[in-house]
């Protein structure tokens, strides 16, 4: 009759164990998720931040390109000439050698009066 008992609080005893390192692990593996979330969200944020930043930069970039662009084949005195016709047929006829010379997808020629005389 004693074995009886001493088995019983054996296995208790055992199953007692497996509970606690059972919750110790769920209690570690939860924390360790929970950190592990966080940090990736302030690592997503970061290289979101970053990638933001440089997209403005380069848009920048590319805008000021456009500008000094647009102001080198302004400054031309072949469409200078062009534009004091100011007229249409005249300009677009001319102007044709500056759309297809142009890193621009769209060019428009307007006079001092915003008179679209040129487009492409």
């Amino acid at each position: 009759m004693s074995k009886g008992p001493f088995q019983h609080l054996r296995t208790k005893l055992l199953a007692a164990m497996v509970a606690v390192v059972f919750f110790l692990t769920a209690g570690v593996l939860v924390l360790v998720q929970a950190r592990m979330r966080e940090h990736v969200r302030q690592d997503l944020v970061s290289t979101l931040r970053a990638e933001s930043s440089a997209t403005t930069q380069i848009e920048a970039a590319r805008r000021a390109q456009a500008q000094q662009s647009a102001a080198l084949i302004a400054d031309q005195p072949i469409l200078k000439a062009l534009m004091s016709t100011n007229d249409r047929l005249t300009v677009e006829d001319g102007s044709e050698s500056f759309f297809q010379s142009s890193p621009a997808g769209l060019v428009a020629l307007e006079n001092r009066k915003c008179e679209l005389l040129a487009f492409n």
